[in-house]
């Protein structure tokens, strides 16, 4: 449980400067062709938030 607890942490705080880092490249902070990886890697964040979440109920159920 802890494991997974420290993985959602780290990959919301991930997601955090992501997003920032999104807003930057709007700003001008940032060049345009940074953006898609900033995108991508953001879809990624979130189907790793969605499987922890799942796993955190499943074992909880147990």
């Amino acid at each position: 449980m802890n494991k997974y607890r420290v993985i959602y942490y780290l990959c919301i705080i991930a997601f955090v400067a992501n997003v920032s880092m999104m807003i930057g490249t709007l700003l001008g902070w940032f060049h345009i062709l940074d953006s898609n990886y900033f995108f991508w890697s953001s879809l990624i964040f979130s189907l790793v938030f969605e499987r922890i979440e799942k796993k955190v109920k499943e074992r909880e159920k147990v």
